[in-house]
């Protein structure tokens, strides 16, 4: 995305105050709608340089106006001097890096402070037409980074995202927001790796970001996968070009939209919508069910007796018969929190609509 999370912008800014002057040389690798410059520009802070490797970006948010100097081009291949700066800001970059690219890239810049924002577990397809995008350590964990990835220290973390710095003394922030961290998460933060003071210093509210570009107040988050309903028991079956024919109109609404989707139905989609407000998630159904935790769980439940007897219907249902049907029921939250995080449109409320027949829609709401 060319704008990242929300969260603990503040608490970067801070830092950075904190430990520089404003006379500091800062090079933002990754730098999207220009976050960092945005962050900085009114603390004095001008002496920053940016790398950006889809040009589009570049002149959509109009970044050589944002900072000194603008590299177009991958920053595992460019020709930088990275000991000409004080501090390098990896902002949700080393995900959209092969592993191996980025640990080369971290030794070439390891003498140097750096910031290093990640989303953890998180897979993304391509958007907005930048194939750079993609998400290609979509595994990462707050665990697995520090087993990748030598001499980083936590300064913020969420469960889902994590802020990290080449400094040792430093403290621990953790924002649990809607949910709790994992027990393995807590276990490592709570044993002798860090030997740093825990604490919570905010609430959401006041997580604030200065964003240039304009800002929509609700996006929709929906999904589209043919899972093979057409060809099942008559009294549960439905095709597919009925579920199309419904999905093309909530489609012509011209509120933001973030689709989960298969490759194949790209072009319906986009007979209907405009990039500018449309981020499309391509994931095969294959895939869902990989990035579905419980698909496992719920084949072994499903295919049970004792669950199937349940009642009369069950045996012929959707939920017994297709493979994908759970793995996508069960993930729509998961999904409604994922873009609540990389919030492509920096909106304040997101609907997840649930198309459970042909003739209905119900809408769920999140706020943030």
């Amino acid at each position: 995305m060319p704008s990242s999370t929300k969260f603990f912008k503040k608490e970067i800014k801070d830092y950075i105050l904190e430990k520089y002057d404003e006379n500091v040389r800062i090079l933002d690798v990754g730098a999207g709608i220009g976050t960092y410059a945005n962050l900085l520009k009114n603390e004095g802070y001008t002496n920053i340089d940016c790398v950006e490797v889809f040009k589009d970006y570049i002149i959509n948010y109009k970044l050589e106006k944002k900072y000194k100097k603008v590299y177009n081009g991958d920053i595992t291949k460019l020709k930088i001097n990275f000991n000409s700066y004080d501090l390098i800001i990896l902002g949700d970059v080393l995900e959209h890096i092969e592993e191996y690219d980025a640990i080369k890239l971290l030794k070439k810049i390891k003498n140097k402070n750096v910031i290093v924002t990640v989303p953890f577990e998180s897979p993304q397809g391509e958007h907005f037409g930048n194939i750079y995008e993609i998400h290609l350590q979509d595994d990462l964990t707050f665990k697995n980074f520090f087993e990748k990835y030598d001499n980083f220290y936590p300064l913020c973390l969420r469960y889902d995202y994590g802020v990290f710095v080449r400094d040792s003394s430093l403290k621990i922030y953790i924002e649990r927001g809607e949910r709790q961290l994992t027990k393995e998460q807590k276990n490592l933060i709570d044993s002798d790796f860090f030997d740093y003071e825990l604490i919570y210093p905010y609430e959401k509210n006041e997580i604030t970001e200065d964003i240039t570009i304009k800002s929509n107040k609700t996006t929709i988050v929906t999904a589209l996968w043919d899972l093979g309903r057409g060809n099942i028991n008559d009294s549960f079956s439905r095709k597919y070009d009925d579920y199309l024919n419904k999905f093309s109109e909530l489609l012509k609404t011209d509120i933001p939209m973030y689709i989960f989707a298969d490759k194949s139905d790209e072009e319906f989609i986009w007979k209907y919508r405009k990039k500018n407000n449309t981020v499309i998630n391509f994931m095969s159904l294959d895939e869902l069910k990989k990035w579905f935790n419980f698909t496992n769980k719920t084949n072994e439940i499903r295919k049970k007796q004792s669950w199937l007897n349940q009642s009369g219907w069950l045996k012929d249902s959707p939920q017994a018969t297709l493979e994908g049907y759970n793995p996508l029921v069960m993930s729509k939250m998961f999904m409604l929190n994922n873009v609540t995080i990389w919030n492509p449109f920096i909106s304040d409320y997101f609907f997840l609509d649930r198309c459970w027949n042909n003739k209905y829609c119900s809408l769920w709401i999140f706020y943030t």
